[in-house]
C-alpha cells in the first residue's frame, strides 16, 4: 500500500458507479489517510453565473449558496479531480482546504468516490446530482 499519490496515480476510465460516465481509478494501492493528488498545481477555478455555463458543463461545477457555480476555469483542460463520482459509501473525502484524502485503504483498480453531499452545496441542488 502506498502513502503517496501524484500525477501518475490515477486514470480516467468508464465508471462503475455512474453508468455511461467517466470515473477516476487508482493505479496503485493507497492507504487510508493518504492525500489524493487529483488536481495539478496550476488548477484554476472561477465563479460563474449558472446562465453563463452550458447545462451539459454544469455537472463539473459546484453550486454555491448564492446560486452561482464554482467551475473549472477551462473546461477543455480539466484535471482528473473533476471526474469524481458520488457514492453514499465513499472511499475519499474533501477537507476544508479543498484537498482530497483516502477514507479507507484503496486498491489498485478501485474507483475513487466521494459523497457529493459533503461538498457544501445547498441541499436544494442535491436532487439534481444524485439520480
Amino acid at each position: 500500500m502506498g502513502n503517496e499519490t501524484d500525477h501518475q496515480s490515477f486514470i480516467l476510465k468508464p465508471s462503475r458507479a455512474h453508468v455511461g460516465g467517466v470515473g477516476v481509478f487508482a493505479l496503485h494501492d493507497i492507504i487510508q489517510g493518504t492525500k489524493l493528488v487529483l488536481h495539478t498545481d496550476g488548477y484554476q477555478q472561477e465563479v460563474r453565473s449558472a446562465k453563463d455555463v452550458p447545462e451539459l458543463l454544469q455537472m463539473y461545477c459546484t453550486s454555491l449558496e448564492d446560486g452561482t457555480l464554482r467551475c473549472p476555469k477551462y473546461f477543455n483542460a480539466m484535471d482528473v479531480g473533476n471526474y469524481l463520482n458520488h457514492s453514499a459509501t465513499p472511499n475519499a473525502h474533501k477537507d476544508q482546504n479543498d484537498s482530497f484524502f483516502a477514507t479507507c485503504d484503496i486498491r489498485a483498480g478501485d474507483e475513487i468516490l466521494i459523497d457529493y453531499r459533503t461538498l457544501g452545496e445547498p441541499e436544494s441542488t442535491w436532487e439534481d446530482y444524485y439520480r
